[in-house]
């Protein structure tokens, strides 16, 4: 049994201290300047030294497990959590509460000030599997995490919440992941909480949160793939430190969190926590992140695409429902091919490297030839989807080869086109068309923009399909806000309407023109009712009154879009102007659709 209760004089050349588990109930005043690693823990210390957090080459200390006051410890938590920091990391239990632990709603209701009618719905789940220790992750999340005292993590804390409440199998994962987390230290349950939002994503694309925004879905992918990149980079810099240097304990946890953490803005990774307690643990250099951001962007243009056709499920299991047959026959190709063919190809590729005979080599090269085939055929179907242009359904034809152009926005912001479109004499606009548009009708009336909203296609239909309220009550908030203010949100919305559905393709488009001061919508509709019962839906949806207007018909079964486009134009033109539609409506029974200008709008970008 060890057992120092103080230290000897220590050379001034010692770079690393060991001394846990023996009684020292103090650390000298003067440590070592050479000194970079202190373990401590399992003593009987009761205070530290004043200069230990200005030690000029010390990186990390451990301190878990002594006599340390509760003041001394929030001491050192809050000096750590500075901005102008430049310390070592030091670890130290956490003070033990008091009292009983905090139920589930407690806990909860900590991250949901003023929102009494979530925090019970959270009441009712407090017998669930893995209640308690989802409450005590939100505690300590709370209370002993350094990205607590940062708005945007807090923001998103109480949105999982909101989320997890009316999720069932959603609250099951975040219960099930806390259950692992509660035990380790604050960097592991940010890596956690991190894991609880990928949780998230996959959630809202099972229940067809993204049917109809393939842009959106895609930059999801490549975010998932930015990460697994990031996973096997930092599993292969833990092994080459751990064979630098064998002595040392490395956890290739505190290394792919600190990637993660570093590369966070940089890779557009914004749905993680922005930061971690013990980043000096991590032992990555400004030259290591780097590194790793090249990496991974030079990996995400050779591998994405195949990555998104062959590995990645969710895009798999949105193409089965977005185009079940085409899927259908897909799997039934690929189930086909996996026999002659495959034994065909694998057969020519033994002979053309002398191999026939070798069982190893069948075995190695047969999983080759698998993966070949796999690619050949599901990276058909997905580039067939991505080609697929119809009302309703965003188009993505610009997304896929240019991952240069990818900012990783998760948000659920429309993925905007990145060049000019081409709009045919007789070609029914898309999503795309009218995202383009509806950018610059914004460019050119910048004075509305704090009056009014031009909603995204995608945006519209997402409002009609969801069958998660949060998320519809969550984009409403989203769409009427402006700048991000709570209480500051547009009197006017413009949104475009399409008959689609996620199993139907759409073949209409209208325009529903919001008046928020009054309640009251107005649907321009140039086939009369055609689009009547979405509009219906959609107002209803959006809590306004449906009253009529007057609007100009289409000659041709190609041109609604255009309506809706020039029909926008018209009213922003009006608005700006400073009319508004107090006592009457503003018919638009005498527009006239102009294509071939849209058509040089789009090709110029402007």
């Amino acid at each position: 049994m060890n057992r120092l209760t103080s230290l000897p004089a220590l050379p001034h050349t010692l770079w690393r201290l060991i001394v846990s588990g023996n009684q020292l109930t103090s650390l000298p005043d003067r440590l070592p300047a050479a000194l970079c690693w202190l373990y401590a823990q399992d003593n009987r210390l009761t205070s530290v030294p004043e200069n230990l957090l200005t030690q000029p080459s010390l990186r990390l200390v451990n301190l878990m497990r002594n006599s340390l006051s509760e003041r001394v410890q929030t001491n050192l938590g809050r000096a750590q959590h500075a901005e102008d920091y430049q310390g070592p990391s030091i670890i130290v239990d956490v003070a033990v509460a008091q009292g009983p632990a905090r139920t589930l709603a407690k806990a909860v209701a900590d991250w949901l000030d003023g929102e009494p009618e979530t925090v019970a719905l959270w009441q009712g789940f407090s017998e669930e599997e893995g209640a308690q220790e989802y409450a005590g992750f939100l505690e300590k999340l709370r209370t002993e995490n350094v990205n607590a005292a940062d708005e945007g993590f807090r923001q998103a804390v109480a949105k999982d919440l909101r989320r997890a409440a009316n999720n069932p199998q959603l609250r099951a994962r975040y219960f099930e992941v806390a259950s692992d987390a509660n035990q380790s230290c604050q960097d592991r349950r940010t890596l956690a909480w991190n894991g609880m939002q990928n949780a998230r994503i996959i959630a809202d694309i099972e229940n067809r949160v993204y049917d109809n925004r393939l842009g959106d879905l895609i930059e999801l992918g490549r975010v998932m793939f930015r990460l697994d990149a990031l996973e096997g980079i930092a599993r292969e810099k833990a092994h080459w430190l751990r064979t630098k240097n064998s002595a040392r304990r490395v956890d290739e946890i505190d290394v792919y969190l600190g990637y993660q953490v570093q590369l966070r803005e940089r890779l557009g990774l914004e749905h993680i926590a922005p930061g971690m307690a013990y980043f000096n643990v991590s032992d990555l250099t400004a030259e290591d992140i780097d590194n790793a951001e090249t990496l991974v962007r030079d990996k995400e243009t050779a591998e994405f695409a195949d990555y998104l056709a062959t590995d990645w499920q969710p895009w798999d299991t949105v193409v089965s429902r977005i185009a079940p047959e085409a899927h259908e026959a897909m799997s039934e190709q690929l189930i086909d091919a996996m026999g002659d063919e495959f034994d065909d190809r694998l057969k020519k590729r033994l002979a053309a490297l002398n191999l026939t005979g070798f069982g190893d080599a069948e075995r190695e090269l047969g999983v080759e030839v698998r993966k070949e085939i796999e690619r050949e055929i599901r990276g058909a179907l997905r580039d067939k989807v991505l080609a697929g242009l119809r009302p309703g359904l965003q188009s993505d034809r610009h997304i896929l080869p240019r991952p240069d152009q990818s900012n990783g926005n998760v948000s659920g912001a429309p993925i905007r086109p990145q060049r000019p479109l081409v709009l045919d004499a007789e070609e029914w606009v898309d999503d795309a068309h009218i995202s383009a548009d509806y950018a610059l009708v914004r460019a050119e009336y910048p004075g509305l923009a704090a009056q009014a909203r031009f909603v995204e296609p995608a945006q519209v239909q997402l409002l009609r399909e969801t069958a998660d309220e949060t998320v519809r009550q969550e984009l409403l908030q989203e769409i009427v806000r402006v700048d991000q203010q709570p209480n500051d949100t547009a009197d006017f919305l413009f949104l475009p309407v399409n008959n689609g559905r996620a199993d139907q393709e759409g073949d209409h488009w209208s325009l529903m023109f919001v008046d928020r001061r009054h309640r009251a919508a107005y649907h321009y509709d140039s086939a009369g009712p055609l689009n009547s019962e979405a509009a219906t839906e959609l107002a209803t949806i959006l809590s306004v009154n449906l009253l009529p207007v007057r609007m100009a018909r289409q000659g041709n079964n190609y041109d609604c879009g255009v309506f809706v486009v020039d029909a926008t134009r018209g009213l922003a033109a009006r608005l700006a102007q400073g009319e508004r539609p107090d006592h009457e409506p503003l018919h638009l029974d005498g527009l006239v659709a102009d294509r071939p200008a849209l058509q040089r709008r789009l090709s110029q970008n402007r």
